[in-house]
């Protein structure tokens, strides 16, 4: 059985027509293994939250609106000032 791809050049392929809550925490993903955690944290040191990285694109994704993106700690300002002047 093949897949079929589509090339869409130029425009972004519809995303879902929906709206969500989405909860951004790196460390959420062990949930509360503790030791999975511990070894996380000696890898990615200092950034403990994909969710700043979100801010641009989660209602490109869920096209609905009122979209609600929940984060551990506050984006970065250098990051959001990216964001509001360079996106």
């Amino acid at each position: 059985m093949s897949i079929e791809i589509k090339r869409i050049l130029g425009r972004l392929p519809l995303f879902w027509d929906r709206n969500i809550i989405f909860f951004a925490n790196i460390f959420s993903i062990f949930y509360e293994n503790s030791g999975e955690i511990k070894t996380l944290k000696k890898q990615i040191e200092g950034v403990h939250t994909y969710g700043g990285r979100l801010v641009p694109i989660l209602n490109l994704l869920f096209r609905k609106g009122g979209n609600l993106l929940v984060l551990e700690n506050p984006p970065g300002k250098t990051l959001m000032w990216h964001f509001k002047e360079h996106l």
